[in-house]
């Protein structure tokens, strides 16, 4: 029991540390969330702090004088579209893929002005449930996923897209024919 006491105690003093240092913490009793409402919260907390660091970037960028700005909004249309359990129209897949495209841009010219951001970047669960699938396929295609057929040849075909060799309807297409794929074929992917 002393122990116990002990490890609240020591609890209790790195509560009272966090709180010193408060505005770089957030502290949620995630006890009454269900499993499936939690992920979607670490999701869009993903969402948020993308948004945070693109805020940031505009801000810099308006010191500097320079008129243009990222343009986030898809990524809180992506964010809703998280919380609520539902996936995106084609149209704004497309933009959302698009902003990723331009994210992975942005952001490895941010890093050159600070290597925090390269921690900050855009959690793949998210991009499978704004295809159409939901978090327990999501799960599944990384517990069933393989060398032969899995979630790498997913990064693959992005990679393509990003680098331009694919157009959007074709990377759409393959992603949703790879990990169809290994849902429909849990047992022989292993």
């Amino acid at each position: 029991m002393r122990e116990l006491l002990k490890d609240q105690d020591e609890w209790l003093n790195e509560l009272e540390a966090m709180k010193q240092r408060s505005h770089h913490y957030m502290v949620l009793d995630t006890r009454d969330i269900k499993k499936e409402d939690l992920r979607r919260l670490e999701l869009s907390i993903n969402i948020l702090s993308v948004c945070h660091t693109l805020a940031i970037a505009n801000a810099m960028l308006r010191n500097l004088g320079v008129s243009k700005e990222f343009d986030f909004s898809i990524m809180l249309e992506t964010m809703n579209a998280v919380l609520n359990a539902k996936s995106l129209t084609d149209d704004r897949l497309e933009k959302y893929h698009q902003f990723i495209k331009e994210y992975s841009r942005i952001k490895n010219g941010l890093e050159l002005i600070d290597m925090n951001v390269g921690d900050i970047c855009i959690d793949s669960d998210i991009d499978l449930l704004m295809i159409g699938f939901n978090l327990e396929e999501v799960e599944k295609i990384y517990n069933w996923s393989s060398e032969k057929i899995g979630i790498e040849h997913y990064f693959d075909i992005q990679e393509e897209y990003k680098d331009g060799k694919i157009s959007f309807k074709n990377f759409i297409a393959e992603t949703k024919q790879i990990l169809t794929a290994i849902l429909a074929n849990p047992l022989n992917n292993h």
